[in-house]
Parts: C-alpha cells; sequence; structure tokens
C-alpha cells in the first residue's frame, strides 16, 4: 500500500507458485467501521470497492482518492 499526496494506492498479489489467482477482490478502506454482520464478522460483499475478473488475475491495483475516504 502506497500513498501519493491525494491517493491511496492498494496492489494485492496473489501467490501464483501455489496456483493461486484472483476472480473477485473486495477492499475496505475508510475512517469509520468495516461493514461486518451482528457477530462481528466483516461481510466483504458490503465492502465499497471491489473488481470482478472473467479471467483469473495475479494481481490488482486501485488507487482511492483520499477525498473520497473523508481524509486530505
Amino acid at each position: 500500500m502506497t500513498n501519493t499526496a491525494t491517493d491511496l494506492v492498494i496492489t494485492l498479489t496473489s501467490n501464483t507458485a501455489l496456483n493461486w489467482f484472483m476472480n473477485a477482490v473486495h477492499i475496505y478502506a475508510g475512517t469509520g467501521p468495516i461493514p461486518a454482520n451482528p457477530q462481528g464478522t466483516p461481510v466483504p460483499g458490503q465492502f465499497p470497492y471491489t473488481a470482478s475478473f472473467s479471467t483469473p488475475q495475479s494481481g490488482y491495483t486501485i488507487s482511492i482518492p483520499l477525498s473520497e475516504l473523508g481524509v486530505s
């Protein structure tokens, strides 16, 4: 994860040596509580940043403006 002056940049990589690839990602970034069920277990389907891939991917990078996160 690397910040720029205006963005939070998150890079995910999978362990391709173990033949692991991504079909989808769900990312939470913010200042509020992580979306969770009543038992406190995170609910990735409710995370605000998602991506799905028709072809499995070995990596993914997202740049989130800090202004979207309520920080700047």
